[in-house]
């Protein structure tokens, strides 16, 4: 991909926002349908920005990261679940765990496959469309991480051994602080497997 045209990216930041958000209400909607209202009753059913930002993930980390690498990343304000509202806990939390990255990569394809079928095939839309293409799948892919809280860990729970469990709970105490040191310390090493992993999916659709 050539050097991306500033005006994509002006275009392109709001609409990955929104990927971000689609991301966390899916949690909470795959939540509300298993019976969990906690998402819905705290209002975070909603498309509103503004109730999904969180200080740290939506602000700080973003501008940190550009600092660092030369690109954005971030997340937004979690969405809050109570498991014991679901039947059954660890299944309940498997399905809303995986809700978020299911959402982005069916997002991330709808968009590659405009791309690859030729809707889109050059100049600034191209470039946008390159933007969230990349961005939905950098979120469903470092979301599917299974370090805790990221979702990754809520889908490999449910099928851990129990004497496993107990330690990988204890885990998620610790696990945003494993996550910054990953990303800060080890960032050009951790980004460049993304990317390796990405890259095969962006040539699929014609990047």
């Amino acid at each position: 991909m050539n050097q991306i045209n500033i005006i994509a990216i002006i275009i392109a930041i709001p609409l990955i926002v929104y990927s971000v958000i689609l991301h966390e209400i899916s949690h909470g909607f795959v939540a509300y349908l298993m019976g969990d209202m906690t998402a819905k009753a705290s209002g975070r059913l909603s498309l509103n920005p503004v109730r999904h930002i969180d200080p740290f993930g939506t602000i700080l980390l973003p501008i940190l990261s550009v600092l660092a690498f030369g690109f954005g990343f971030g997340y937004a304000k979690p969405v809050p679940i109570d498991p014991r509202n679901f039947r059954d806990a660890e299944t309940g939390m498997m399905f809303t765990g995986a809700a978020g990255p299911i959402a982005n990569i069916l997002i991330g394809t709808f968009l590659g496959l405009v791309v690859k079928f030729g809707l889109v095939t050059k100049g600034l839309f191209f470039q946008v469309f390159f933007l969230l293409v990349l961005a939905n799948f950098l979120l469903a892919i470092f979301n599917l991480i299974p370090i805790p809280p990221l979702d990754g860990s809520r889908v490999l729970i449910h099928f851990l051994p129990a004497r496993f469990k107990y330690f990988y709970y204890r885990l998620e105490s610790f696990g945003f602080l494993l996550i910054f040191l990953l990303i800060f310390l080890a960032g050009n090493t951790f980004f460049g497997l993304l990317f390796k992993v990405l890259s095969p999916i962006l040539r699929f659709f014609g990047f």
